[in-house]
């Protein structure tokens, strides 16, 4: 099953890019391809330098987010529609998400390490059973304690989205 699938919507459909960790910014790459695989089955260097966007995107402050004014990468993306920022401040975990009108894709972003809090995260990387019974998947805890601690803020944007935009 697919990082896609986890969220519960098609990977058709949602461009996710996770750029977790800050020293494998290559992994927002993959994820973003692993999503795409659908649509394309070998590298694009188009789709790659997007995601590379999108990933330097998620370390701008949450108010230049939500503005989508974070200079460069930005304006990769001019016409990218943001439909929420979410941040956490107990652990400092940062993500967005929105919908790209130019490729047709829903977007959701995490800002990778860039704290002592988020690098602590990153050292409780023993796996863990993924909450969503169906998929059988694992999990950093860490990861996915980052991940629970925006869902709840995210997941309703994200329906909203797949509904605007989906099939």
């Amino acid at each position: 099953n697919s990082f896609c699938t986890l969220l519960g919507i098609p990977r058709q459909r949602l461009f996710a890019v996770s750029s977790m960790r800050i020293a494998t910014l290559a992994a927002a790459v993959a994820a973003s391809l692993l999503c795409a695989q659908a649509i394309a089955t070998s590298y694009d260097p188009t789709v790659a330098m997007s995601s590379l966007y999108f990933a330097k995107i998620g370390y701008c402050p949450a108010a230049e987010i939500g503005a989508w004014n974070c200079g460069e990468s930005c304006q990769y993306h001019s016409g990218f529609q943001v439909k929420g920022v979410y941040t956490n401040s107990s652990i400092e975990s940062q993500g967005y998400s929105g919908y790209d009108p130019n490729t047709n894709t829903i977007i959701l972003a995490f800002r990778g390490s860039s704290n002592i809090p988020n690098w602590l995260s990153d050292l409780n990387f023993f796996k863990t059973t993924y909450p969503n019974p169906s998929c059988g998947c694992e999990v950093h805890r860490g990861f996915l304690h980052e991940w629970q601690s925006l869902a709840i803020q995210a997941m309703p944007d994200l329906q909203a989205l797949y509904a605007q935009y989906g099939a």
